[in-house]
């Protein structure tokens, strides 16, 4: 069986594939984001469609036996329509992000037959794509985003028990009680995020940057705790969390922030009334989690627990669920939030098609392979000095304070680098933090940094009894170490560690044993190799673009290692010029082999025409 998963309206679009080969489930999937290099991107995915497919071995959609596509909303204006004929006409733009026409012309226009497509629920998916992935034959499944989701697993099957938002059927105890969500359709306080999204943007950020005010909260005892906002006490309505008072209320009486009009515009944003609001916003956040995943093991009756939706990434709320105790084991998918709903669709399409096969996930490279022959080339014709190294010399590099990017075999799938795109340093370094910051990620200086840990050294450094490949679990620094590793250690002297075990990626165990072997820490500071504002890098190209506009001292790829050019800005136009040619030639190689343009063309003139 071989299926196309597909998200193609709203924030962070994308695709994945899943195939049978030899008796177990191959799947590659990707971000559009990483392709368009457009961060967070909510066009139509294309160039992911083509990436799937390729990385998979599928010649064309001919060869895919389903294609699942992402239902953000139960009540579609159209049956294959998510965004519909009057917003195509209009030329209307969805949510501030998804061009309308463009979407709907190319959801009209696949080179497939209406009978090939599956659709599914948005919470679904997001629940199929951690359940199914867990290894675990029975367990509670937790939703946690813009909509809530309990669903409960066993075997194969997944289904509801509550449900609400989008517009969705909503679903209570596990039966449908309204369809379409006919009462509660108007409102959008009915979910966990929406206070930390409300927050997040007084803040000054865009709501899809909640990472940021994670990492301000942790300052509030610092700079002076003092609650800004009362939650409310009875917020709680079964499974659904009441917001709606309080955001009102924020929104009302706290400006978005502002450096140059604030009394303490010197301090940035680290100051007592955004701190303590981002506080405030932390702890209810963490309060939710721990409700509804208890909620959760009550109505399943389960003390398994799988976590999905954007809340999933909050790795100080997921701590605070293992600390209760009152599960005997949890997953967390690294694409939590929506970037993993691809996966999501092909699973749930998967198992609701008569698949039987089962993996269990402990690591999160469904990216494709690269070819390093393509790299030399690319070094050769841009003049770029290179040569073959290996990780001991790499790890000398990095103890003698360099600061190296790495690429290495498929990428990561979800927001967190975990060793095949990351920027590695020597976390034992009291400026690397500010340099990081700084010179390299361009980013608010409060911001802190993650180690990669080898497995068995975990609880050397970290109060941290599980495994945590996905660096998604909190945990506190030990206080023995925290003087030796102060460079990924958090002002409240916690961390995000990524447990590394070599079976699941053993070239970049092998570097973070060369480093150990070297200075006695196994550990490495780990970043996502990207600028502030981009997406993480997956082609060569994406690479040597980013190697060039920071701070990086080398740049480590597929086993060659390239020190900083000498004349980086006139190199970095080159490159950029054939990226963009790069990037227009793929889409337009995707749209030629997987969709009709003559469909594309003849739609788009009509709808020109309705719209006069």
């Amino acid at each position: 069986m071989v299926i196309l998963g597909i998200k193609c309206t709203g924030h962070d679009t994308g695709a994945a594939i899943l195939t049978e080969v030899g008796g177990r489930l191959e799947i590659f999937a990707i971000a559009e984001a990483r392709l368009n290099r457009s961060k967070n991107s909510a066009r139509f995915p294309l160039n992911a469609i083509d990436y799937c497919l390729r990385a998979a071995g599928v010649a064309s959609l001919d060869d895919v036996d389903l294609i699942a596509r992402d239902q953000l909303y139960d009540n579609w204006p159209e049956p294959m329509s998510q965004v519909g004929r009057e917003l195509a006409r209009q030329n209307a733009t969805i949510g501030k992000r998804t061009p309308a026409r463009e979407t709907y012309l190319l959801e009209h226009s696949f080179k497939v037959p209406h009978s090939k497509i599956r659709i599914v629920n948005h919470i679904d998916a997001h629940a199929a794509s951690t359940y199914y992935l867990s290894g675990f034959e029975e367990a509670a499944v937790l939703t946690m985003e813009g909509g809530t989701g309990i669903h409960h697993g066993s075997g194969l099957a997944l289904r509801p028990i509550d449900k609400l938002g989008y517009g969705s059927d909503v679903f209570h105890d596990g039966e449908c009680i309204e369809y379409g969500e006919t009462s509660f359709k108007s409102s959008n306080f009915t979910n966990t995020a929406i206070l930390f999204d409300t927050v997040t943007e007084r803040l000054g950020y865009d709501h899809l940057q909640a990472g940021k005010t994670m990492a301000l909260a942790a300052f509030a005892k610092q700079i002076g705790r003092k609650r800004i906002v009362e939650m409310p006490r009875g917020r709680y309505l079964d499974f659904v969390v009441l917001y709606g008072a309080v955001c009102d209320h924020i929104k009302k009486t706290v400006p978005v922030f502002n450096a140059g009009a604030c009394s303490a515009g010197a301090l940035g944003v680290l100051n007592k009334l955004y701190v303590n609001l981002a506080a405030d916003a932390q702890d209810a956040l963490e309060e939710d989690m721990v409700y509804l995943a208890d909620l959760a093991r009550a109505k399943t009756g389960s003390d398994r627990l799988c976590l999905s939706g954007g809340n999933a990434l909050s790795c100080v709320g997921n701590r605070r669920i293992f600390d209760t105790g009152h599960f005997a084991d949890m997953f967390i998918q690294p694409a939590a939030s929506d970037e993993g709903v691809p996966l999501g669709d092909v699973l749930w399409t998967y198992y609701n098609n008569g698949g039987r096969l089962r993996e269990r996930m402990d690591r999160a490279y469904l990216g494709a392979t690269n070819d390093s022959a393509e790299l030399v080339q690319l070094l050769k014709r841009y003049d770029i000095e290179h040569s073959r190294a290996g990780n001991d010399e790499v790890a000398k590099l990095l103890a003698d304070g360099k600061i190296i990017a790495r690429m290495f075999g498929r990428s990561e799938y979800g927001p967190r680098a975990l060793g095949n795109r990351s920027i590695l340093a020597d976390p034992r370094r009291d400026d690397m933090k500010d340099r990081m910051n700084r010179d390299v990620k361009h980013r608010e200086s409060y911001r802190p940094f993650a180690p990669s840990c080898l497995f068995e050294k975990r609880t050397e450094y970290f109060d941290l009894p599980i495994e945590a490949p996905f660096m998604i679990m909190a945990a506190p620094v030990l206080a023995s170490v925290r003087d030796r590793i102060p460079a990924v250690t958090h002002v409240d002297g916690s961390s995000r560690p990524q447990t590394v075990r070599r079976e699941q990626n053993p070239e970049y165990y092998d570097l973070i044993e060369a480093f150990g072997r070297l200075t006695g820490m196994y550990a490495l500071l780990n970043t996502s190799f990207n600028d502030d504002g981009e997406p993480i890098v997956e082609t060569y190209h994406d690479a040597i673009i980013s190697f060039l506009r920071t701070g990086i001292d080398y740049l480590f790829a597929d086993g060659y290692l390239i020190p900083r050019p000498k004349d980086p800005p006139t190199l970095l136009k080159r490159v950029v010029a054939d990226r963009e040619r790069t990037l227009a030639d793929s889409a337009v190689r995707s749209l030629e082999k997987h969709f009709d343009g003559k469909n594309y063309r003849e739609l788009e003139a009509a709808l020109k025409a309705e719209a006069v």
